[in-house]
């Protein structure tokens, strides 16, 4: 399976030499029309960047030498040389010298309908890792450099930034292009399109093991050692960096991932189960930015896990019936028996004290009631909720959040079969580097 990165093809990165830099695209003569009329508008002169603020675009800032009094608006192409052709142009500002900015939705050269050797995506804020070497290993191997396959397909993804880069944008929540997925395919030449149908299932996956949502923000087509097509993609859905704990290890053991990568584009075949991972895997990430705070991340997390109990109790294993929806099966029952099914233990993790306290408080024996109580005292505000939630210290919520977050990980592992090392929220060990369990399944298989 080893497909190493190609190196040659690092010259055809673009790159930032600081995070939120602009990237320069372009710089020269251009071309503005207007498709109310039949008349080309003056030349103009000017410079295209992919810039991130206030979302993710590609910018155009022109100045006609010839303005006579126009007025841009809806309705505009631009071209320029290197562009596939004329594009629709958005107005930002205006003044009454000629200088206009405006971006555009899509750039993209010509070329896109070539096939060819290899396509680079780039992307932000990948987290840093290391890859795990066998043991015995006689043959160096890059270390933040990683390898998938899928039939014919080889996708290699690279860290292209230092420790040192990454660091110093943490805080600032900074954009970062120091990502880099290259795919190739055994024998043949690769398309855009065929690329990236693979390309919207590889990322979701990497999302997931990222914590942050990260999609391609630009492709790279390159043929007989020449770069033969470039595109620009305008992606608002993606997370400025910040540090986020999640259930990846730093130390990657790269075989178990690229097992559970096959795994899950096999499941995304069924586009039923496609749809099913994408929403599970959203309202995971959403719940572990905690961008609206601990308490809504709970009630995400609380969607994230009822979605599954649905879908695998009900709709794929049948363990379930639907004459026993309703409440016939209370919330924290159904993740009990989705637990089960997965061979996760339902226990409070001993190491959570103010989780354990509260449990002795209530009476609660399980995980999933500490936290279905937890999360229903913040999403049913009647008095009596309003009271209980009053109560609870953040420390409490905290911890429930990640013994929730921690749930809906393995659950998915699970379904992606991944026989790893998982890093454990509730681990003892002082460094959280080492905070890491094989997962609870293949324990469970060694022990009998």
């Amino acid at each position: 399976m080893k497909d190493a990165y190609n190196a040659s093809a690092s010259q055809f990165l673009f790159k930032q030499n600081e995070d939120n830099d602009e990237i320069s695209i372009y710089e020269g003569p251009m071309k503005l029309h207007s498709t109310m009329d039949a008349f080309q508008k003056p030349d103009s002169k000017g410079k295209v960047v992919y810039t991130w603020y206030p979302f993710p675009r590609v910018q155009y800032d022109l100045t006609f030498d010839d303005y006579n009094g126009l007025v841009v608006g809806d309705g505009f192409t631009i071209a320029h040389e290197g562009l596939a052709g004329p594009t629709s142009f958005y107005k930002l500002t205006e003044d009454h010298r000629g200088h206009v900015k405006g971006f555009v939705e899509l750039y993209e050269s010509p070329g896109k309908e070539l096939t060819f050797d290899s396509i680079l995506f780039q992307f932000v804020n990948l987290a840093l890792f290391v890859k795990k070497l066998e043991p015995g290993s006689q043959i160096p191997e890059p270390a933040n450099e990683l390898s998938f396959c899928f039939g014919d397909f080889f996708i290699v993804l690279k860290n292209v930034f230092q420790e040192s880069q990454l660091k110093s944008i943490t805080g600032r929540h900074g954009n970062i292009l120091n990502g880099v997925v290259e795919v190739r395919k055994a024998g043949s030449l690769i398309g855009i399109e065929e690329a990236k149908d693979l390309m919207n299932v590889f990322f979701e996956f990497l999302s997931f093991c990222n914590g942050l949502r990260v999609k391609p923000i630009l492709a790279v087509g390159i043929l007989g050692g020449e770069k033969k097509y470039t595109s620009f993609l305008t992606e608002v859905n993606i997370s400025p960096f910040s540090p986020k704990i999640g259930w990846m290890p730093a130390t990657v053991e790269e075989e178990r991932l690229n097992e559970s990568w096959q795994k899950m584009y096999e499941l995304c075949k069924e586009e039923e189960e496609k749809n099913f991972l994408e929403l599970a895997i959203h309202w995971y990430l959403e719940s572990l930015s905690m961008r609206s705070g601990v308490d809504a991340s709970i009630s995400l997390v609380q969607n994230a896990l009822e979605l599954l109990s649905s879908r695998i109790l009900y709709e794929k294993e049948f363990i379930l019936s639907h004459a026993e929806k309703g409440d016939r099966v209370t919330a924290s029952s159904k993740i009990n028996i989705l637990l089960t099914w997965a061979g996760i233990p339902n226990g409070i993790p001993a190491h959570a004290l103010e989780l354990v306290e509260f449990a002795k408080g209530k009476t609660l024996n399980t995980g999933p009631e500490v936290i279905t109580q937890i999360r229903n005292a913040i999403v049913h505000p009647d008095l009596r909720n309003r009271v209980k939630h009053r109560k609870m210290e953040l420390g409490l919520k905290k911890q429930a959040l990640d013994l929730a977050l921690q749930y809906v990980e393995l659950i998915l592992l699970r379904l992606f079969r991944y026989t790893g090392q998982f890093h454990s929220r509730f681990s003892d060990h002082p460094i959280q580097e080492f905070r890491r369990e094989r997962v609870p399944w293949v324990m469970l298989n060694e022990r009998d």
